[in-house]
């Protein structure tokens, strides 16, 4: 073999795993960001596993083929659970049940969505409940964040 530089030996491995890993590049760093910047790891060089953790427990709940899977979706869907949850514990609000909240799948672009007027209905009911942002886990306030919601 001529061209046996490590370059070009890991330039033909990312040839392989585009080939052979049908979830997009760019798709794959979007989420992983997701991952980091939501603090679901302490570490960020535990983003990758905790990625194919989350895409596998996809999987594994809804019986789809990986190959087909929007990781942006799921990532921000984990998400989303995580918050609903804590919120639920903390507060009684259903985000998803009892307002217009969700996420918009579109592979790159996907995003959560709350519904404007259901948010101001949200934001009003936790400053009744005096309740602050503190009072929630990073991930939570990662949520919070990203659909501007003040209290």
């Amino acid at each position: 073999m001529e061209n046996n530089n490590k370059e070009y030996i890991n330039q033909l491995t990312d040839n392989f795993l585009s080939l052979s890993c049908p979830l997009g590049y760019s798709d794959i760093k979007i989420a992983i960001k997701h991952i980091i910047d939501s603090g679901l790891v302490p570490f960020e060089y535990e983003a990758p596993k905790k990625l194919l953790t989350i895409i596998e427990n996809f999987v594994d709940e809804t019986g789809m083929d990986f190959k087909n899977i929007d990781i942006c979706f799921v990532v921000l869907d984990y998400i989303l659970q995580y918050a609903r949850a804590e919120i639920e514990a903390k507060t009684g609000l259903d985000i998803e049940n009892d307002y217009d909240c969700w996420i918009y799948a579109n592979y790159l672009c996907s995003s959560f969505y709350f519904n404007e007027a259901d948010k101001v209905k949200f934001e009003e009911k936790l400053k009744k409940l005096r309740i602050k942002k503190e009072d929630f886990s990073e991930t939570t306030n990662y949520f919070f964040d990203d659909c501007e919601i003040e209290f």
